[in-house]
């Protein structure tokens, strides 16, 4: 089992990646993606590579995207009783930086990857 953003231990604070865009992979993390926007305030694009998942059907995402070489967060979201994950890559200024990831992303394999506007 790969240990989440509840589960880093402090001591490997050195390990977390500098990268602002990054949120959570597997086994990393860093700041939140609302703490990020607010630093980044010109930032208001992200690549949605999956939504409505389980955590653990995120947790998978994630590592498949890692695995391609992508750094991507995932975020909970709340729809009913239920709560469900989304998965994002990165947080851009210009919607077109957004749209070739989104192709690329797709070439890769990921075909739902869609631009969204934060």
């Amino acid at each position: 089992q790969n240990p989440t953003h509840e589960s880093l231990d402090p001591s490997q604070a050195s390990e977390v990646s500098s990268d602002p865009f990054f949120y959570e992979t597997v086994g990393q993390t860093s700041e939140k993606p609302s703490d990020q926007i607010a630093k980044k305030s010109t930032a208001s694009f992200v690549v949605r590579v999956s939504e409505g998942l389980s955590k653990a059907h995120a947790e998978a995402m994630l590592e498949s995207l890692a695995k391609a070489g992508f750094q991507a967060f995932m975020t909970p979201t709340q729809t009913g009783n239920q709560v469900q994950y989304r998965v994002d890559i990165g947080l851009f200024s210009e919607e077109s930086s957004a749209q070739e990831l989104a192709s690329r992303l797709k070439k890769q394999k990921f075909e739902h990857s869609v631009v969204r506007q934060m």
